[in-house]
C-alpha cells in the first residue's frame, strides 16, 4: 500500500541525507512491512496558514520493519517504522491528502 504523509523540512532533509532511516507515527493507516511512504515536505512558512502548503518535494521509501506500541514504551496506537531506500521527486504541484 502507498501512504502519502506530511513531513517537516527538518525531518525531510535528514531522510535525504540518509541520517533518518525510521519514522515514528500514529498508526492510523495500519502501516505494514512492504508499504511505501511518500513523504511530502511541508512549506514551513505556510504552517500558520490553512490549508498548509507543500514545497513540491517528495521522498519515497519502503517500510522494512514495524515496531508497534505499546511495546518498548511506544505509545499505544503508534509505531516506529524502519525505512529502506528512497528517492526524491520535485514537482510543481504537490498534493497530500
Amino acid at each position: 500500500m502507498i501512504h502519502h504523509l506530511k513531513c517537516t523540512h527538518e525531518c525531510f532533509e535528514k531522510m535525504l541525507l540518509g541520517v533518518k532511516n525510521f519514522d515514528f507515527r500514529l498508526n492510523d493507516k495500519d502501516f505494514k512491512v512492504g508499504d511505501e511512504l511518500v513523504q511530502h515536505e511541508l512549506d514551513e512558512v505556510s504552517l500558520i496558514n490553512d490549508p498548509v502548503q507543500f514545497t513540491g518535494r517528495t521522498f519515497t521509501a519502503k517500510v522494512m520493519y514495524v515496531l508497534y506500541g505499546p511495546a518498548y514504551g511506544i505509545p499505544e496506537r503508534h509505531c516506529i517504522m524502519a525505512l529502506y531506500g528512497g528517492f526524491l521527486v520535485v514537482a510543481e504541484d504537490a498534493v497530500c491528502k
